[in-house]
């Protein structure tokens, strides 16, 4: 192997590194992989522009693959299941289900901004659904839209948000 394949096999393997370090550091400090690769593309520049840009499709691949992977924490949160009172619910049950003598379905959720939807029924498959078909159900069936709350802290590219605070619906925005 030639001095100059060796030195670019060197830089594809380093930006590869670099880039699987960069999709599980937190947000809070990936500006480190971000400057090593920002001093290793400078030095890198001088051998023109195949002496970076494949280690940055490289690098870009990894990112790219990190984030479509099917890993997400939230991806595990939707498939947990919950609990609903009854399988047939209107949204003003959904919404204050104690003020109609029903328990509060196993999850924590708020409606927001719901006029003209209280009477509107939602159907469930089943008295355990997932988040994921309970959202599906009440979006489907009331028109509402559903929106995780969460803060950035140990948010990942790999992983996505770390802490998710909350699911609120509401009246989608016209």
């Amino acid at each position: 192997m030639s001095t100059r394949s060796a030195a670019m096999a060197f830089r594809l393997a380093l930006a590869a590194a670099v880039g699987a370090i960069a999709v599980v550091t937190p947000v809070e400090l990936l500006i480190l992989p971000l400057a090593a690769w920002a001093f290793l593309t400078w030095r890198w520049a001088a051998g023109g522009f195949v002496g970076w840009a494949a280690p940055a499709a490289v690098l870009v691949a990894v990112a790219a693959a990190a984030a479509f992977a099917p890993v997400k924490n939230l991806d595990r949160i939707k498939d947990r299941r919950i609990t609903v009172p009854r399988a047939t619910m209107t949204i003003a049950e959904l919404r204050e289900p104690e003020e109609h003598g029903l328990a509060r379905p196993s999850l924590s959720y708020s409606m927001g901004s719901t006029a003209g939807t209280d009477e509107r029924v939602v159907r469930f498959a089943s008295p355990t659904p997932s988040i994921r078909e309970f959202i599906g159900a009440i979006e489907a069936q009331a028109g509402l839209r559903h929106r995780f709350y969460h803060c950035l802290n140990g948010w990942t590219i790999l992983w996505g948000y770390d802490a998710t605070t909350g699911l609120g619906f509401s009246a989608p925005r016209s």
